[in-house]
């Protein structure tokens, strides 16, 4: 499998948690790397997080 390379894929910070849930995710900016290392039934993303954001709600 060739290196995905991440600068190529693009960078979000939207979330689709509803009010209020969603504050805890300000900082984190993600990318969806299933879809350029061609995974069809597997999911994985990419998340940064600046100081005190979340990557997700729990789950």
């Amino acid at each position: 499998m060739p290196k995905i390379d991440l600068d190529a894929i693009p960078q979000s910070d939207s979330t689709g948690y509803p009010n209020p849930f969603h504050r805890q995710m300000a900082g984190r900016l993600w990318r969806r790397l299933a879809p350029a290392a061609g995974l069809t039934e597997f999911g994985a993303t990419h998340a940064v997080l600046r100081p005190g954001a979340w990557s997700s709600q729990r789950h």
